[in-house]
């Protein structure tokens, strides 16, 4: 399946991840996001987790971490999904064709983590061609104002 990076496009899903807490609260401090794959830095206008923290730009590690901590309590399990914003329809022009994913990196914590890291999604491919939505409003012949 192709999954398709449209410009405008906002809070695209990437990857999602489940975090379990066993033995006790898990308090976690951030959460690093990095764009991986074949695509640039400038597809993206933010990223972010859902639920967790405000979007972010990507910094010159093509990363970016949360700054708002979270607590999982024991035997909850917590769903973090990365999103991107993307940017606009023009700007997408110069990167069509482009596969980006964006991928768990890192989780700054005091308890410990069993699993592994990076957990990356789908890439998604870069196409400037399609338009999300589109509106025209004309006045037609008897309008009388």
């Amino acid at each position: 399946m192709v999954r398709l990076l449209l410009g405008g496009a906002r809070r695209v899903s990437f990857t999602t991840v489940e975090l379990t807490a066993k033995g006790g609260d898990i308090d976690v401090e951030s959460l690093t996001v990095e764009r991986q794959g074949l695509g640039s830095d400038r597809i993206f206008t933010e990223v972010g987790v859902v639920d967790v923290d405000y979007e972010r730009a990507l910094n010159g590690n093509h990363q970016c971490s949360t700054h708002d901590p979270f607590t999982i309590k024991d035997g909850e399990t917590k769903e973090i999904t990365l999103f991107g914003n993307i940017t606009d329809k023009d700007t997408l022009a110069g990167y069509d064709g482009q596969s980006p994913s964006l991928a768990l990196v890192g989780i700054k914590t005091g308890s410990k983590i069993s699993g592994m890291l990076p957990v990356a999604g789908t890439a998604h491919t870069t196409n400037s061609s399609i338009i999300i939505g589109s509106l025209t409003i004309n006045s037609s012949s008897i309008d009388p104002g």
